[in-house]
Order: structure tokens, then sequence, then C-alpha cells
């Protein structure tokens, strides 16, 4: 599985002196240095050609040709003398690759846009400088986090639900259906014959409303009162995480009139809003992680610990949103994570979770993420939605990344070498 790459190191040669230029010519001449050899960097997964090209032009390559993660015990063999490391969210770099690595190893780059899988503090004491992926803006995640809310209501809807969301059925002729299916076809058909239906059943006039939905007005949808924007208005939001990013969802939450929007942070409890950086708590309400559990209906995971640039990963602590939490959740929540976190959510027991009918949906994204655990199996189950993706979409962001890290990779390294080479 092992590759090494290297890429023809055309030493160029030294222009011949023009004699007719005189004596001075030659002290025109650029100085080499014959001696200097070309970087070296381990690249721990398979990155799309685009970003190798750029590395292979200044740097000779060593990469573990496979999609997944590579083993620890390859990571810490092959890293021995490298100047670089081009690494993903989902390797751990810790102070044994630094101590594999050797003096010698000056940059580790990640595509990832958070440092909590590599050990800051220890780079930091050796003089290793660590390059992340930008952040995405906190609006733009915002907007995609409350459009997987929207699609996995939709998805998990069910048919008497879609009746009376689009008007076409008044609410009190569920709980009959309900509960008179079983009498036979007859029962139902009396039922639906003498039901109360509203006035606006016109399909045509439904579809421009819903398209009058998505016109925003001042930061409003030009009309709150369509069935998309209905399943904002009548359900109450718990937001866990006091981020930029949990408290950009909550404002756009508020703007689009939720019944309510609450946060709980277990880092921030105690804290006054008054002693945060971020926030307005005009928009929303500081509450205890127990009490989000218990009174949300819908629950963003915004998770703090997840991005932070210090934390360092631990297989025994137990993620937050774990048994005991889902079972505090009301029967009928729906736990949306924008963002694929491991730390933050124990996929294990949110199977379970959905396959028991402790919760009601999920709504999970592993766009351009760290792969989620246990796909396979959530892809079976009616009641969990993955954000819709395009094979051109990820190759193109992938394709992004990998041209902007390996950028910054080979810059760092060339200053490295000439900062050496002048000292």
């Amino acid at each position: 599985m092992e590759e090494i790459l290297s890429s023809p190191s055309n030493s160029p040669s030294l222009p011949r002196s023009n004699k007719s230029s005189g004596s001075n010519a030659t002290s025109m001449l650029p100085r080499y240095n014959r001696s200097a050899k070309r970087p070296q960097v381990y690249i721990t997964r398979r990155i799309p050609q685009k970003g190798m090209d750029i590395l292979l032009g200044a740097c000779d390559v060593k990469m573990w040709d496979a999609e997944e993660p590579v083993p620890r015990g390859e990571l810490l063999n092959m890293v021995v003398g490298v100047d670089g490391i081009f690494c993903m969210q989902g390797d751990t770099i810790d102070a044994d690759v630094l101590v594999a690595a050797g003096p010698g190893l000056q940059v580790v780059a990640t595509t990832a846009s958070s440092k909590g899988h590599i050990d800051v503090t220890e780079c930091q004491a050796r003089g290793v400088q660590v390059l992340t992926c930008p952040d995405q803006p906190s609006e733009n995640l915002a907007d995609l986090t409350v459009a997987l809310v929207l699609l996995t209501i939709k998805e998990t809807q069910t048919e008497e639900e879609r009746l009376v969301n689009f008007n076409l059925i008044a609410p009190d002729v569920i709980p009959t259906l309900s509960t008179t299916c079983d009498g036979g076809i007859n029962n139902t058909l009396e039922i639906l014959t003498n039901a109360r239906f509203q006035s606006r059943p016109n399909f045509i006039k439904r579809m421009s409303e819903e398209r009058l939905a998505f016109q925003w007005n001042r930061g409003r949808p030009g009309n709150a009162n369509s069935p998309t924007w209905r399943n904002i208005v009548n359900r109450r939001f718990g937001i866990y995480g006091l981020t930029q990013l949990g408290v950009s969802v909550a404002q756009l939450l508020n703007s689009l009139g939720a019944a309510g929007v609450m946060v709980a942070d277990q880092s921030c409890e105690g804290k006054s809003l008054v002693d945060m950086p971020v926030g307005n708590g005009s928009v929303f309400e500081m509450v205890s992680f127990d009490e989000l559990l218990e009174k949300s209906d819908v629950i963003c995971v915004c998770d703090p610990s997840s991005m932070s640039e210090t934390a360092e990963e631990d297989d025994d602590d137990e993620s937050v949103f774990c048994k005991e939490a889902f079972e505090k959740m009301k029967p009928g929540a729906i736990l949306v994570s924008s963002q694929s976190h491991q730390a933050a959510v124990d996929y294990l027991e949110l199977y379970a979770a959905l396959r028991d009918g402790k919760i009601r949906a999920a709504g999970l994204n592993d766009v351009n993420q760290e792969p989620v655990p246990l796909k396979a199996l959530l892809l079976s189950m009616n009641n969990c939605v993955f954000l819709p993706q395009t094979q051109e979409s990820v190759y193109d962001m992938r394709h992004q990344v990998s041209v902007l890290i390996a950028q910054k990779l080979t810059k760092a390294l060339s200053m490295t070498q000439e900062k050496t080479f002048y000292m």
C-alpha cells in the first residue's frame, strides 16, 4: 500500500558567461546550493492529483495509497526523517508521531479546519508549524444546518402530517383515521368522505406559495406561512455548543419565527452571557444540558470541543450524545449534526436509538467531513437522513482543499529551507 513518489530533480545548469559582455558578467550569475536536497513529505491518505502535482514539483513524496486511514504502526514507521506531514482529520498526530519523525520535521498540514487531532502544544515545543484549512463562514454553515433540519423533517413526515401541513385536511381528522383504519376500508372511506377539508386545496396555488417562501425579503422568507417554514414555527429548537456556528444558527432560527431557541454548553455552565465573547442573549435562552434534552423538539449539534484547537482525542472519553442523552430526549425529537464529529455523537448509540424509537429521526452531513461511522447501517433506516451530495461537488471541493494545503505546505517548507540556508 505504500507508494513512494519522486519528481525528477532537473538541476538547472549554470548559464555560460557571455564573453562580449565583459568581465563583470560572471558576477550576475545566480548562485546554486548544490548540496541542498528536496524536502520529504509523507501523505497519510490518497489525495487528488492536482494537490499531488504541486507537492511533486517541490518535494519527494511518500504516501499511504488508500482511502482508509493509515495504520498506526505504518504511520510511525514512515514519518521517520520527513520534513513535512500532510494529514487528514482522522489521523492523530501526537507526541509519538513527532518523536518518530525526528528533529527534521518542520511542518504538519491538515485538510481539516480544526487542530483537534494534532498535539499543538508538542508541536510548538518542537518548533513545528501547524497548517490548517481556513474555516468556512459561520453564516454559510448555519444555512446548511437549517436546510438539513428542513430536509430531515420533510423526509420523515408521515402522510397524515403532510396532508395537515399543506392544509389539505383538518388536523382533527388524523386521530379518527388512526383509530379506525383497523375497522376496515369502508369505515376509512366514510370518514374521509365526511372529513372537513380546508378551503385551499388548489395545488397550483400551493406550489406558487411554496416558491414565494424561498424569496427572501429583509432577512425573512417572502411567505412565512408556507408548509416549509411552518415546520420551524411549530417547534422548539435546542442548540448544543455556544460557538459562532451555534449563535448563527440561533439567530437564523429566531428570524424564521421558531417557537423557542435554547442553547446549552457544558463548558459554559455557570457563566453569564456578559462574560462570553459570542452571542446575544435576546435571541436564545441559556439552559442546562438536561433541560435542553428534555424540552427540545429539534437539537442541532454545534459542539465546541470538537472544534477546539487544543483538544486532544481520547478514546476513553464518552461522547456527549450517548445512550443516557438519547434516553432523556423526547420520543419525537430530531437530532441534526451538520458537521460530522465523532467526539460529539456516539453513532452506535444513535443507531440503537433510531432503531428502538427513542428518538424520531436524525439528520447527518458527511459532505467534505470526516466519514460517519456505521453509515451503511444508518442509510438502511428510513428515519435517518443524509445531506444529498453530487460526485461533482465532492470532486471539486476535495481538489480545491488539496491544492490549497499543498501550496501552503510547499511554501512553508521553502521558507524554512531558505532560512536554514542563509543562517
